[in-house]
């Protein structure tokens, strides 16, 4: 719901997975034409890490991938996301027993010099630590859980806050949500909450960087989009690089008095008594 209102008719904006209507028209030759496009030697990089033979390995890759069609490499001029100027609040209802709160930014892409602060802004707010679920969560007692999220991409990406809580509490909380967001895009992080989010942002690289599986993945990935499989090795010192004016900086950019999204999701059943309540006619003061 956030995604398509703050990305419309974007592939942002749309459900990676697609709709009923939309995977129920696909043909063979669709499919088919979607497969020679993107599968092919130009538009791919192989990756394989671990205790292997390179050579060996080498040799094993020009047999078996010899006859892949060279193609082209796609994406290479990704859809621009359409200008997004006002914000917006959108409501659905599901059959659920929590409702979810969203306030959505556009964020930046995979190349943007303000990724690495985003990076700390987002492990800052999503910890246990964090001002958000201190506040929210400990002190008020108002969320099952709250937190952030980014997907940079090859065009800029969401940056999402978000939270779970119960159905009667949903509005006092999106009033907290928004006043925690609002002292974060004006005064950024502490020293001491940027020094914390930095040892748990470089320390989770350095153990997801343990499994050959997903060192390779990431590798792949990075090389693929034009960032250079080595990108890795600079990571820690891009993100020691970052100090609290940066931040700062950073978040006033992107979250003050920027356009967002705010979507809730209500229960089904919740809103029902909702619209029911507002369309009741009002009481006669003399009865």
């Amino acid at each position: 719901l956030l995604r398509a209102t703050l990305y419309p008719k974007h592939p942002y904006g749309l459900p990676s997975q697609g709709t009923p209507e939309s995977v129920s028209a696909l043909t063979p030759e669709q499919l088919k034409a979607f497969h020679d496009k993107y599968v092919v030697a130009k538009n791919g990089v192989l990756a394989v890490y671990g205790h292997v033979q390179a050579d060996e390995v080498k040799a094993q890759v020009e047999k078996f991938f010899a006859d892949l069609p060279p193609g082209e490499e796609a994406l290479t001029q990704p859809e621009p996301a359409p200008d997004f100027t006002a914000s917006q609040t959108v409501e659905t209802s599901k059959d659920k027993a929590q409702a979810i709160l969203m306030i959505g930014y556009r964020g930046v892409d995979i190349f943007d010099k303000d990724l690495p602060a985003l990076e700390l802004i987002d492990e800052a707010s999503s910890d246990l630590g964090s001002r958000f679920f201190v506040r929210i969560r400990e002190n008020l007692g108002l969320a099952y859980f709250v937190g952030s999220s980014q997907v940079p991409g090859l065009v800029p990406g969401p940056f999402v806050f978000y939270l779970g809580t119960s159905p009667e509490k949903a509005d006092q909380v999106l009033i907290e949500l928004k006043d925690e967001v609002a002292k974060l895009a004006q005064e950024g992080l502490t020293e001491a909450e940027l020094a914390r989010a930095k040892e748990k942002l470089i320390g989770q690289q350095e153990i997801r960087n343990q499994s050959s599986g997903t060192f390779a993945f990431a590798t792949a990935l990075d090389e693929l989009y034009g960032l250079g499989y080595d990108h890795y090795l600079s990571e820690k010192e891009r993100v020691n690089a970052v100090t609290a004016a940066d931040i700062k900086r950073v978040a006033q950019k992107y979250f003050l008095d920027r356009a967002s999204v705010t979507a809730l999701v209500r229960p089904a059943s919740k809103e029902a008594e909702k619209n029911a309540a507002e369309d009741a006619p009002a009481a006669n003061p003399e009865n």
